[in-house]
This record gives C-alpha cells, structure tokens and sequence, in this order.
C-alpha cells in the first residue's frame, strides 16, 4: 500500500513539474484558453464596428487575457474603445472588469466568424515558474537527502533506475542510525546563541546598506550634491533602519523558537540565523546584478523563463549555504579576540546611529508646511489635468495645423478656455510634472531630470497635498522611474499611484520629522531588493524603465491602462460623493517611434527612422480619441459639469523650449470660456485650479492665475538638463561629473517674454534669440526689453534661487 502510495505520488508530482513547465514556457499556448464562439445574431453594429456583449466568471478568468479570432487570424486589441477609430484588423474591450462585457470589432465587409479566447488566472507564465521552482527544490532536496546518506548512496547510485528505487521503495536506516531527541528542552533560546545572532545581524545589516551605499554614492544620485558627512548620516542611519527591522524579525523568529524547538530541533540549531542569512543571500544577488550590469550590460530585469529559474535556485541556495555557515559557526568555539571585535563594533555602530538619530530629530515639517484652507461650496468638482507627453501645439488642428489632428478637441475648445500662447517650464517631463505640481520652478526646487529628487520642505508643498487637506482624494497615472511621484519623493501628496493605492505613508510619516534622504534611500533600497526578488520567484514581472517609456508595445503599463484606472477613479467618486484630483500623464506621443492604434496620416507606411511625422500626427490623433472617450465617460456618469479638466503637455516635441504647447481648461457649464494670447506657462494651472477652488495662493507658489489679470511683459523660464546617459540599470541619468558648479544639472536656460525668446548656454555664457514661430497677437517692439535688461532680470532670477553668477555673466 505504502509503495503504491508512493508510486502515486512520485508520477504526480513529476507531472505537476511537466505541466509547470509548460505554463512557464508556453503560457499562451491554445489548449489553456476557453473558447467561445460569437453568435452572428448577436452582433450590433455601433460606429465603425459591431459590437458584442457576454459574460465571463471574471474570479476565475483572466479578462486582461482577452483576445479575438476572425476566422481564425487573430486581431489587434486597440488602445482606443472609440467605436468610429477602430481600424481594420482590431478590437477593443469596454467595461473590462465589469459583466456584461462589451466587444468592438472592426467591421469589414463580408460576413466572418468570430472567436473569444480568454485564459484562466491559473495559467500564467509568473505562477508556473513559482511552482516549477518550488518543484525543482523538493527534487533537489531529495537528491540531497540521498546522496548524503551513505546507505542511501548506495542503493541510489546502484543503477540507472537507482532514483527511482530509492523513491518507491524507501530505505529503512537501523535502529542504532536514527537520531534520537533529548527529551529535555530548554524553554528559552540559548542566551550565546542569541548574542550572537543579534551582533549578525547588526553587522550584516550595516554592511548591506554600505554595498548598496558606495553603489549610490559613486553613481548619479540624489547623493551627488549632499557633504560626504551628510553621505556617510545617510549611510549610518539608514544602516540602523534596516538592522531594526531585522532585529524584529529576530526577535518574532525567537519567539516562534520557544514553541516549536520541542518538535523540531532542527529548526532550533537554524532559526536564529534567518535574518542574518537573508540579508547574505539579498547582498549576494544585488552585487551580482550590479556587476552583471556594468560589465556585461545584462540583468535580472531581462531574464526569462529558465534564467529566471537558475536565479531563483541560486538564491535559495545561496540562503541555505549561510544559514549553515552561520549556525555551523556558532557551534564551535569563537576566538576571544574576534568575538570582542564584531561585538564592540556591533555596539559603536548603534551607538553613533544613535546619536544621529537624536541629532536629526525635529518637530514634524509637514504640519507647517501647507496653509490650511477651505472651498466656500460643499459641492466640490473634480480636477483632472489629463495630459500627453511631448505635444507641439503647431500639429494639432486646435492650433491652426492643416491636418485636422485633434477634431474632438477642436469642437471641446468651443466651451473652454485655451491658452494661445503657452510655454513649458522644464525641458524634461519629471521636472516639467515636478514643477506642475509644486507651483515651484524647477530653478527652486531644483529637479529636473533623475536622479534629482524633491528635498526639505519642497516635499510637501505642494497642489494634490493641499487639495488633500481640502478633502480631496488625489490620484497619479504616469510613467514609473522617468515620471513618478514617488521617485521624486512627493509626501503627503498622493493616496494613489500608477494604479496602486501608495505605500508611502510611513515613509512620509518618518521623513517630515527631519529624515528626508536616509527615508528615501531606504524606500530605494526596498524597491530595488523586492523588485528583484519578486522576479526571480515569479510573483511580479521586473520591468526595464527605457523599454517602458519607449516600446509601447512592451509596456506592462500602458496608457490603455491608464485610462481605465482614470475610468474607476471616476467611479469611485461617483459612488462616495467625494471629489477627486487625478493628474494623467500619457506616453502616446512621446517618440522618437510610435505606435498609434489609427493609422490615418501614415497608412500604408513602414517607421524606418525616429520622428516620422506621419506617424507623430496619427499618435496625436490616438490622444484626442483618448480625451473623447474621457468625456464620454464622465457624461455618462453625469459628471461632466461638475469637473474641471485640463489639457496639456509636459513640454515641446524633443524638448525644444521655444516651441508652444497646448493648454486648455474646460470649466463646469463651460464657464470662462475664450481664449488668452498673453503667454502662459504650465505654472499657471495650480493657481488657477486654486482661483476656481477659492483657495489662497501660498506665496511660495509662482505662476499666475488664469482666471486673473495676466502681466503681458512676465518672463517665462525654461531650463534643459545637461546631457543624460543611459545608466547600467536601464535608466538615464545626469551623470555625476556633468554637475559643475555655478549651475550643476542645468545646462541653458530660456527667457520668454511675449514673442520673443532668449537661450542662455549656462555652460559657456553664450545667448541665442529670435521670436516664436507662429505667435498670436505679439506685443509692440517698443514695450519689450532689451538683450541687456533680459540678462539682469535672468540673472536676478537665478541669485534669488540660490546660484552664484560667474563673472562673466
């Protein structure tokens, strides 16, 4: 019975590793989807296409798994639900994650069968690596057990089928072989054995945090313009950070020890050394990653299937070894002399962080930080500032292009007010976003381009914080690494980010009492661990930042995704009554290659080079149909005159800072409809979203309300970065070296002041001008200022934000 049993057994388990496999390989192999066949009948045509309602269990099916066959070639999921844009050969999917769920298929003359696929949550490349993985172990663990064994041995390596024997016959050890328990138990964990697993504990901890700070510190960083004294805080305290945590896990480990020691003395001799034997095996793969980076340009984050596994086994393997090692350690005598040294330095170590700790503490910032405020009306409207990336106003139709690009917008702009004249205020979207949000020049703040970060109390002035304050719950939907509020260090700014409700509300808690960078480099560090991790045991795909933001296609994100996450959004304030502020940052025109969904200007065309225009104009007409679909929504929810959107662009395509870029604020009941030929800048929108709110501006909040008098004659400042390099991580940076005083990361700076433009080259004091192509309304020659008062208006600007001017200014 028991051989049978076992036998049983053994071919399951071998078959679950089979069939592992092959979800891990071939995910999408046909045999996994269900199939459903569309019943001609039911097919009703809407716009360009014919639509089609059904019902899935969407607790067992994947509906994110959803694809279409036309006789049986399949077609292109759209990233427009705009039943009048889908082109031939695509579909999209309404209503995604609610039954019934709605199909547009684009029509085509003639009559096809159609086909639904859709795939079980069960079968997915990420699970069938973690059970392959978990799989491959109990072998290897097998194998072990057997080879180690001498009697085992034996009859397992007697023949080819050895293993097999081994497995169903089993080996019955004599009685004088098998190991016998004590039946005394001591209740608590032996005090040596706890010394020392607390003192490496301490000493891993702080030498994990020093690895990973001479990384941080020898590369671009937010380091790169703090004191090495300030460097070498940061490393202490956040050392001591990472120790506390692991002291707490421990003590939680120790405390699982008293109970079950009884039952399991193995677990007694290994426990202790958890922690320690983690950290190891963490510190071990970032120090591979990273050396697999800088030399051979390859990582964790482009590994798949296999690879993932070897990395997976290598870890584990790797936590095995130093758990043995540690606890084989401490069961012989230690050197007197080394003893006293690893504990004396335990204790310096925390002593110092310590006193660190102490130093640093201060009276919470954030409270003091916003002032407080409140709308005169309980009926508050949401904010959404729904934006492109890159957008030109001279290809769009709204602004007198000859292709008619934006035709929804052209038709929304009748009952908006839109800017004629608008300019960005970074030549970079973190610093454009950045300065946005903040209401705060990127002069001030100080952020740019990664790995710049928001510091001090710039942290938490700002507009989605104090809209918080008002009762506002506030959303962002952008792009991780290379647009996101938590990698700039944002606090107290947002309840949810790119989808995800935010996990930063202990960091911001910690931070605002006085550390700002210790909290971020220990949020970074997190990150960068669990991303790996995660990956290696396949419970989340790491994703490759470059490859997010400029491979459409190979986005795990995307602005489809966006969209329906601004959909629940929308939903959910429709349910609770409460409003919401959600800013969208879209990557449909950020270049140099497209992907639009329609191809209109550039049918029939092949992208062979960056920056095709054809295909930049059809990714502009991607962007209306977006904004179409958004304001469907919100009049389908009944929410449209009770919101506030907003259009804009981070900044010109390929960041020149002369070219105009849209801006258009569509007001409840189309209030304040018109148009401003003054300039505006993207600075203006907190002011002016405030105005509205009758809210008070704070004085550290620049830029000027559009529902005001605007100065004709104000300059507007652009800067651009100096030239950023792709980084080993997948990542562009500033590179360290380019950070020279008087001006560090800021490589020109542009003047604006009505039509005309003045470049400053920051690096060798040159000024280029010339006037704005296409300006409406331009002001008289005699009102405006010279070359000579623009560079001591420029110049003051700059001391007032804390540069020093060369002498040759």
């Amino acid at each position: 019975m028991r051989q049978t049993l076992r036998i049983a057994f053994g071919l399951l388990y071998l078959l679950a590793f089979i069939f592992s496999l092959i979800v891990l390989l071939k995910p999408d192999a046909s045999f996994f989807y269900k199939n459903q066949q569309i019943d001609p009948q039911k097919l009703v045509p809407e716009g360009n296409a014919l639509a089609y309602q059904f019902t899935i269990n969407t607790h067992f099916y994947d509906p994110d798994t959803i694809s279409v066959l036309e006789d049986q070639h399949p077609l292109t999921l759209s990233a427009s639900s705009d039943a009048t844009s889908l082109t031939k050969g695509s579909f999209a999917i309404t209503n995604l994650n609610k039954n019934p769920i709605t199909l547009l298929i684009a029509s085509t003359a003639g009559s096809h069968n159609y086909t639904i696929d859709v795939r079980p949550y069960l079968i997915s490349s990420n699970l069938g690596g973690l059970v392959a993985l978990i799989l491959l172990l109990g072998m290897i663990a097998f194998l072990a057990s057997n080879l180690n064994d001498l009697q085992k041995r034996k009859s397992f390596l007697s023949s080819p089928f050895g293993m097999i024997k081994s497995w169903v016959n089993g080996i019955d050890r004599p009685a004088h072989e098998l190991k016998t328990v004590s039946p005394k138990y001591r209740p608590v964990p032996d005090f040596v054995l706890l010394k020392h697993s607390v003192i490496n504990t301490l000493l891993i901890s702080f030498l994990y945090v020093f690895m990973e700070w001479i990384f941080y510190a020898t590369k671009p960083s937010f380091m790169d313009l703090l004191t090495w004294g300030q460097k070498i805080q940061i490393l202490l305290m956040t050392g001591f950070a990472v120790a506390l945590l692991a002291l707490l896990l421990v003590l939680v480990i120790a405390l699982l020890d008293l109970f079950l020691s009884p039952f399991s003395p193995t677990f007694h001799k290994y426990a202790l050394h958890f922690s320690a034997a983690f950290l190891l095996a963490c510190l071990c793969l970032i120090l591979i990653d990273n050396f697999t980076y800088t030399v051979l340009n390859f990582g964790i984050v482009d590994t798949t299937t296999l690879v993932r596994l070897l990395y997976g086994l290598g870890f584990v393997g790797a936590f095995i070894y130093f758990i043995r090692w540690l606890s084989t350690a401490q069961a012989h005598a230690v050197n007197q002399l080394t003893n006293k040294i690893t504990s004396w330095s335990a204790i310096a170590l925390t002593l110092v962080s310590l006193i660190l700790v102490g130093l640093n503490f201060e009276n919470s910032i954030s409270s003091n930080a916003r002032p407080g405020q409140s709308t005169s009306s309980d009926d508050r409207p949401n904010i959404i500032v729904f934006g492109t990336d890159g957008l030109n106003a001279a290809n769009t139709s709204l602004y007198g292009y000859d292709r008619d690009t934006t035709p929804f917008i052209d038709e929304l702009a009748q009952s908006s007010l839109v800017g004629e004249n608008n300019f960005s205020n970074a030549g970079a979207s973190l610093g454009s976003d950045t300065s946005i949000l903040t209401g705060k020049m990127a002069l001030t703040t100080r952020v740019l381009y990664a790995p710049d970060i928001l510091q001090g109390i710039d942290e938490y002035q700002h507009l989605p914080g104090m809209l918080k304050d008002d009762g506002y719950r506030t959303v962002f939907l952008g792009e991780k690494y290379y647009d996101d509020v938590n990698s700039i260090d944002f606090q107290d700014a947002f309840d949810s980010v790119q989808c995800k409700e935010n996990e930063v509300a202990i960091s911001s808690l910690i931070s605002g009492y006085g550390f700002d960078e210790e909290t971020y480099f220990f949020t970074t560090l997190w990150g960068r661990i669990t991303d790996r991790v995660e990956h290696i045991f396949f419970i989340k795909d790491m994703v490759n930042p470059y490859v997010q933001v400029t491979q459409t296609a190979e986005q795990d994100f995307n602005d489809q995704d966006r969209m329906q996450c601004l959909f629940s959004e929308l939903d959910r304030a429709d349910r609770t009554g409460q409003p919401v502020f959600i800013q969208v940052h879209l990557e449909d025109t950020h270049g140099g290659t497209f992907w639009p969904t329609t191809h209109v200007f550039s049918k029939g065309e092949t992208q062979d080079e960056d920056w095709m225009t054809d295909w930049y104009d059809d990714a502009i007409l991607d962007y209306d149909a977006e904004v179409k679909q958004l304001v469907q929504h919100l009049k389908d929810n009944g929410q449209y005159n009770n919101t506030v959107l907003i259009l804009y662009t981070d900044h010109a395509q390929q960041y020149n800072p002369i070219n105009e870029i849209p801006l258009l604020f569509h007001f409840p009941n189309g209030q304040y409809a018109g148009t401003i030929t003054q300039n505006t800048e993207n600075l203006d929108m907190a002011p002016t979203i405030l105005e509205y709110l009758k809210i008070a501006q704070p004085t550290w909040m620049v830029g000027s309300s559009l529902l005001g008098k605007l100065d004709p004659d104000r300059l507007i400042l652009d800067p651009s970065v100096v030239y950023a390099v792709l980084n080993s991580e997948g990542l562009y940076y500033v590179p360290t070296s380019s950070k020279k005083p008087p001006f560090y990361q800021f490589r020109s700076l542009t003047a604006i002041q009505c039509q005309n433009w003045f470049t400053f080259n920051l690096q060798d004091m040159t000024v280029t001008q010339g006037t704005v192509t296409n300006y409406t309304d331009p002001c008289p020659a005699n009102s405006l200022d010279s070359l000579d008062t623009i560079r001591e208006k420029v110049g003051a600007m700059l001391k007032q934000n804390g540069f020093n001017l060369p002498d040759n200014w």
